[in-house]
């Protein structure tokens, strides 16, 4: 079977794919129009301080905590404001990113994808680290396991 896919042999097919792929995520729109994307963060005030220490302060982690329990939906920032504030950028897409993270970093019985017949993370055991939040799971016997679901 002929390979036809990227090669390092083929410089100009890699270009050829590599161009393509980039046109597809929108990639080469992006990286032309570079200085439209460009935002300046200003210190304004008090709150600006207030607002980064609470976001990476390590003495902050319960405020950090309550600030993420408060998160809405909808909490952006409007990407065509050319200056933004600290705090708006740590309330408004720092928030965003906190959250996404706490998602990731955080164990779950099931992936989302699949659903297992026994829960394998309590088979495996776990531990996660999150944004002010961290978890231990620990491993169980497969039998005990087993025992416990058919209890259901």
């Amino acid at each position: 079977m002929k390979s036809t896919d990227i090669s390092t042999s083929n410089p100009v097919g890699l270009q050829v794919w590599a161009r393509t792929i980039l046109k597809k995520l929108h990639f080469l729109e992006y990286f032309n129009d570079l200085e439209s994307h460009n935002k300046d963060i200003i210190w304004e005030d008090e709150q600006d301080g207030e607002a980064i220490e609470l976001a990476f302060s390590k003495k902050k982690f319960e405020a950090r905590k309550n600030w993420l329990r408060h998160f809405e939906l909808g909490t952006y920032l409007d990407q065509k404001e050319k200056l933004i504030k600290y705090s708006d950028f740590v309330y408004k897409e720092l928030i965003l990113f906190s959250m996404a993270d706490l998602q990731r970093s955080i164990p779950s019985i099931t992936s989302g994808t699949y659903m297992p017949i026994i829960p394998m993370l309590v088979v495996n055991g776990s531990e996660g680290i999150g944004i002010g939040w961290s978890s231990n799971i620990p491993n169980y016997s497969l039998r005990d396991i087993v025992a416990n679901v058919r209890h259901l």
